[in-house]
């Protein structure tokens, strides 16, 4: 064969896989689920694996404080999982699934004042389909030498966007101009705190998914 025509149809193929998987969802592995305090172990292990295919069942992983995880195959039987648990009064936690979970980074350097519509529009074109779009702000007071004087909101020339979680998400990095401005887009800080659920009390976890009493 030609070694062009051979070079021809692999890029074509190659760009043909990048389009595909820039409209696709990624699979992501499901969190573990969490109950604290397992009397009966069997019975919570036939109540929950006795309808899936055999070499497909859930795992389960005991941790030394007494918490028994449980670990799934994929989404579906994940929140399968959930819905058996919840029927049954069973108390769990659990963490957000990564598919629901939008993709955020920091707009830098754009003016506060822009349209968040536009801005939608813009990513849009160019393949990143904006969930929400948050300027950001902080407070201050108005007078910082008088302990009295009100605060204020100063709208910043930054912006959260939230994105559709999809494969090309961290293409968005390579955008250096947007709305005929020049801008930098980069992920947010990590928060290094670890969280407190204000439902039971236990740090690792947030209210959110938390189905303890």
């Amino acid at each position: 064969l030609n070694p062009c025509y051979q070079r021809v149809k692999k890029n074509t193929q190659k760009n043909i896989k990048k389009q595909i998987s820039g409209d696709t969802q990624k699979v992501y592995k499901p969190p573990p689920i969490t109950i604290k305090g397992v009397k009966h172990f069997d019975k919570l292990k036939q109540l929950l694996t006795c309808e899936e295919p055999a070499g497909y069942e859930q795992k389960f992983k005991i941790i030394s404080n007494n918490e028994t995880k449980i670990l799934t195959t994929n989404e579906n039987q994940f929140r399968s999982t959930i819905k058996m648990l919840e029927e049954n009064n069973v108390e769990y936690h659990r963490y957000q699934l990564k598919s629901e979970k939008p993709f955020r980074v920091v707009l830098r350097g754009i003016n506060h004042d822009s349209d968040p519509g536009i801005i939608k529009s813009e990513l849009y074109d160019q393949g990143h389909e904006v969930i929400k779009i948050t300027n950001i702000q902080i407070k201050k007071k108005s007078d910082p030498k008088n302990k009295n004087s009100e605060w204020t909101h100063i709208r910043l020339p930054l912006f959260f966007v939230d994105l559709q979680p999809r494969e090309n998400n961290k293409d968005i990095y390579s955008i250096k101009l947007l709305c005929h401005q020049v801008i930098k887009i980069e992920p947010p800080r990590k928060n290094k705190e670890v969280p407190q659920c204000k439902n039971c009390q236990a740090f690792g976890h947030t209210q959110n998914y938390c189905h303890r009493s």
